[in-house]
């Protein structure tokens, strides 16, 4: 993996595979954005950590996962079907993919 001066690393095929997010201070991590490709470069997931979100007065992980395939978007873990420009993005349960 290549490594930018910035925050975003890219693999072998120059498409980024991990973005480190920082808060509006510049300060700390807010969170990661992962992606998973094929070889010849399809998005197949991604993966979105927020540690540390407040919710509702409540500090916790938000942890969203993304699967691609085709025109289906499937995410993980809200459960309701979305359109999304002329996408079939349709939420899944784990169980579902699995």
């Amino acid at each position: 993996m290549v490594t930018s001066g910035g925050a975003i690393t890219y693999n072998h095929l120059n498409l980024p595979v991990q973005i480190t997010v920082k808060n509006e201070a510049g300060t700390a991590n807010k969170g990661t954005i992962v992606y998973t490709y094929s070889a010849l470069g399809t998005k197949l997931r991604k993966v979105v950590t927020e540690p540390g979100a407040t919710v509702n007065a409540t500090t916790t992980s938000i942890n969203t996962t993304t699967f691609y395939q085709g025109a289906l978007v499937y995410e993980i873990p809200k459960n309701k079907v979305k359109k999304n420009l002329g996408f079939n993005y349709q939420s899944l349960k784990v169980e579902e993919i699995f």
